[in-house]
């Protein structure tokens, strides 16, 4: 299970409606695995992200953000909000929350450049199917504490496997 406590959202009732967040990287394939799906790949990621792969800055177009867009820290950010509580700032899609509001895993290892990188949107990762091992895993979407610049759709990062920030959550994918 997820930290609970000060700032995370697993078992606190006031918070049922927000992102399950302080998941570390393995736990977060293993709740993908035990429902049925998984980690989307990076490059579906923002793909969703771009509207469909639009040359396009942000998941809503490329109008700055604002708190009806998006939740980070100009937003009374010390907290998460509640999910898809900013509909201004879906995908055309109607995807929420891929601006702020917590930093999601996907499947891939990181790498600093895209040079190499599967053609086909598929996962990269040394090992088959993306194995759990203890390789640096990306993050995106940008989180309740981020500026303006990490909210962008190419904005990313990485961390170990293993970490569980407060800042850090998921998506699934089928």
């Amino acid at each position: 299970e997820p930290p609970e406590g000060n700032r995370f959202n697993w078992a606190d009732p006031s918070r049922t409606d927000h992102p399950v967040n302080g998941v570390s990287w393995f736990q977060a394939k293993a709740f993908a695995a035990w429902a049925g799906a998984r980690l989307p790949t990076e490059a579906e990621w923002e793909y969703a992200a771009r509207n469909g792969g639009q040359d396009v800055r942000f998941p809503w177009g490329d109008e700055e953000p604002d708190c009806e867009l998006t939740h980070n820290y100009t937003c009374d950010g010390s907290d998460t909000a509640s999910v898809c509580a900013h509909e201004g700032g879906n995908s055309d899609d109607g995807i929420c929350d891929l601006a702020g509001n917590v930093w999601e895993w996907v499947e891939d290892e990181y790498h600093r450049t895209y040079d190499d990188a599967p053609a086909d949107g598929g996962a990269w990762c040394e090992q088959a199917n993306c194995v759990n091992d203890d390789a640096t895993r990306v993050w995106r979407g940008g989180d309740y504490k981020s500026d303006v610049n990490r909210m962008r759709s190419s904005a990313r990062g990485y961390y170990g496997p293993t970490v569980q920030f407060q800042w850090m959550g998921f998506r699934i994918a089928r």
